[in-house]
């Protein structure tokens, strides 16, 4: 499918709206090309488009359908975007398709005029109007969404409800309160869009091609990761401890806690206990982690605020048994270093020198995050991803989206060369802010990833601390990670380091469309890929039931094929390497 995005706006929203429109392209693995007037569809070199994507209102709208060449379809998302940068939130309105129990947050609609629709808007007064309309006009499928997809997902995107907190917590907040914490709005705008291009497709009879989410078909990753925050102090550690459950009245931790000291104390190789209990884990089930080590120079003082407990050169022996066991290594940056670019580079060179290559993940000490210096600050680093984006209170989704995208900053208008991942699941959580059972925490995480199926797919990261054991209080929680990781084998994902999943998303990013032909029978697209890239996955919706030939040359590939979808995994890519996927119909 051609497919051309065109935004009526003011100039000062243009950026932003491509950071959306290009974010929620790429994410879905689909070709688009971007016009800036109607009259480019009008040149004779420039290829029909099958969909025209537009933004914008319903009298520039209008003008574009008198304009646009026949035989084009339409696919209208109502503009609001300036209500963005409004100083209060905005009102969460619920969109709804009729007849299901389908229903997903809005937070910028347009009240169109009653029509027959298959979505509607409700707002909580109760009042319904149209959310999405498709219909049929003189052959041509026209779909108006009056629900601003895009604008909602930049207000989740851009953190706009979190202003200048460095340390932002869920609770008591807007997004709390409107019960959307736990769960990515943006991944559920993001598959509502893909589902309208998608019917155009299917009623107009228009192969569409796009490239699955992960490796292998898979259409969930899990990244494991790590903090080491104690691996030194033990004795001021464990009075902190015991003070900490004896004030919060845990006798049954404190117990338990007691009577497995005098065997962690009596340990040669007390570093190395923790860490070693979730390789374990991770190693029995073919999965590899990232740990993040602290490198900045400890004090008294800064130990007294759980800051830097060790010198680097003490984790010397942790780090090797972690690159044996094919881990990665990232920096966990320091109180402090969030704030500054001289602390956080010197950090990172004083941990590299304890590795084989730089560390290229990072992820913030207490989740301190001030947008979006710290991001730059990174980027200038050297990291290529982040990990800080996590609510320190609650698990959920902090950025509204469950997949690595790069941060935008508004004020100069411009992505930041950095890939976050949000923490999703950490065990402090449920130790420091919101109690709760073993059982509670394992079904708060399944509802986690029912929230990813749900949405399309997506990602999770958790993170559990090498000194959440029994032998400090922490009771279950290695048992629990142990039960999250073999839940993971029946739910066929992406499992791995943040590294690696960044590498793998960032490479299948860079795979480019460089040619479409269409003939009568025949389509072909020619790809070229940037980096090396294993296991990649097109997915194909053919036109109608019926016998078709998928072939590909230039790479080696296997195609499985059931209508109306065709998958193909390419288990090898070079750099630089291109290659063609050709679909011809009986007959052809």
């Amino acid at each position: 499918m051609n497919i051309c995005f065109f935004a009526k706006t003011e100039e000062k929203y243009e950026k932003k709206i491509s950071y959306i429109v290009d974010l929620f392209f790429s994410t879905y693995g689909l070709d688009y090309r971007a016009i800036k007037s109607a009259d480019q569809l009008k040149r004779t070199d420039f290829p029909r488009p099958d969909l025209i994507l537009f933004y914008g209102n319903q009298d520039d709208y209008r003008r574009l359908k008198e304009e646009a060449p026949l035989g084009c379809h339409f696919l209208l998302v109502s503009s609001l975007f300036s209500q963005v940068f409004e100083p209060t939130p905005p009102e969460v309105k619920r969109l709804k398709k009729k007849g299901t129990d389908y229903s997903i947050p809005i937070l910028y609609s347009f009240p169109a005029p009653e029509q027959e629709c298959l979505y509607a808007i409700e707002e909580k007064s109760g009042r319904q109007y149209p959310g999405i309309v498709i219909a049929k006009n003189e052959g041509k499928t026209e779909i108006a969404c009056y629900a601003d997809l895009f604008a909602s997902s930049f207000y989740w995107l851009t953190l706009q409800e979190e202003k200048d907190q460095d340390r932002f917590k869920a609770r008591g907040s807007w997004r709390e309160r409107e019960g959307l914490h736990r769960i990515p709005p943006v991944n559920h705008y993001f598959k509502l869009l893909f589902d309208l291009v998608q019917l155009v497709a299917e009623k107009e009879r228009i192969p569409l091609l796009y490239k699955g989410f992960w490796p292998s078909d898979s259409n969930l990753a899990v990244a494991l990761t790590h903090d080491v925050d104690i691996l030194a102090q033990w004795i001021p550690y464990l009075v902190f401890r015991k003070w900490t459950l004896l004030r919060k009245g845990r006798f049954t931790a404190l117990t338990k806690m007691i009577l497995r000291l005098p065997g962690f104390l009596f340990k040669k190789n007390k570093s190395l206990y923790g860490v070693n209990l979730f390789l374990a884990e991770e190693r029995s089930r073919g999965y590899n982690s990232t740990f993040f080590f602290l490198a900045g120079a400890p004090s008294f003082k800064a130990t007294l605020k759980s800051d830097i407990t060790y010198s680097i050169r003490k984790a010397e022996p942790a780090i090797q048994r972690i690159l044996e066991n094919q881990g990665e290594i990232g920096l966990h940056g320091s109180r402090k270093s969030y704030l500054s670019q001289e602390v956080m580079r010197a950090e990172k060179e004083n941990l590299d020198r304890f590795l084989p290559y730089p560390c290229i993940g990072t992820r913030q000490h207490f989740l301190c995050l001030k947008k979006p210096s710290t991001w730059k600050y990174q980027s200038q680093t050297g990291f290529l991803y982040d990990c800080t984006l996590g609510y320190p209170d609650r698990s959920g989704f902090r950025s509204g989206f469950a997949f690595p995208f790069q941060p935008f900053e508004s004020q100069a208008d411009k992505k930041i060369d950095i890939w976050e991942i949000n923490t999703n699941v950490m065990d402090q959580t449920y130790d420091k802010y919101d109690p709760k059972t073993i059982d509670q925490i394992k079904e708060e995480i399944d509802r986690l990833f029912l929230q990813l199926e749900s949405s399309g797919g997506g990602m999770l990261t958790l993170l559990w601390h090498t000194n959440v054991l029994e032998e400090f209080g922490f009771l279950g929680f290695v048992k629990l990670y142990g039960e999250v990781l073999e839940s993971l084998k029946t739910k066929n994902a992406f499992v791995s380091t943040g590294e690696n999943i960044v590498k793998y998303w960032k490479a299948r990013n860079e795979i480019r469309l460089l040619e479409r032909k269409v003939e009568k029978d025949l389509w072909q697209w020619k790809f070229q890929a940037v980096s090396p890239i294993k296991d990649l996955t097109f997915c194909m919706k053919q036109p109608r039931e019926g016998r078709y030939r998928i072939q590909v040359d230039g790479v080696n590939a296997s195609i499985k094929t059931e209508y109306p979808e065709a998958r193909i995994i390419l288990p090898r890519i070079e750099s630089n390497q291109s290659f063609r996927i050709i679909l011809t119909s009986e007959g052809a």
